[in-house]
């Protein structure tokens, strides 16, 4: 069995994406909605997803991956301590894949999540803080 090149199995995976996106052979079939209502058709005006509110931390448009991504690449990591942690393994691909596709260093994006989640959930600082002072009070 002869091995492919890395950019031969690049460039056939973008090929394969671009048919798909584009309607493939593969059959499977993309629905598309479009936005453009007949000139003789009156309709009432109609919300649409751009103008609906979404709840925080909803991605609505590629702006808004593209801010996110921007968030988490200028995440500055200023310690110089080390931790050892074990991934799963069904997260190890797409962790390996965060460099070379979006940029984006492992250790900014744990620590971008570790942020986001303290700030999203303070009760648990708070959980911690107390569990911690009833533990001294038994010594």
């Amino acid at each position: 069995m002869e091995r492919e090149s890395i950019k031969s199995i690049t460039e056939r995976v973008r090929k394969e994406r671009e048919q798909g996106i584009n309607g493939g052979t593969d059959g499977a079939t993309i629905e598309v909605q479009s936005s453009i209502k007949p000139s003789n058709v009156l309709a009432p005006e109609v919300e649409t997803l751009e103008t609906l509110k979404h709840p925080p931390g909803f991605l609505t448009d590629d702006q808004d991956l593209t801010e996110l991504i921007q968030q988490i690449t200028s995440v500055k990591v200023s310690g110089q301590t080390k931790m050892l942690i074990r991934f799963d393994d069904k997260h190890m691909p797409v962790l390996n894949m965060l460099q070379p596709a979006l940029k984006i260093n492992v250790v900014q994006f744990v620590n971008f999540l570790v942020e986001r989640f303290f700030e999203t959930n303070p009760d648990i600082k708070t959980l911690m803080k107390n569990s911690l002072k009833n533990s001294l009070k038994e010594i």
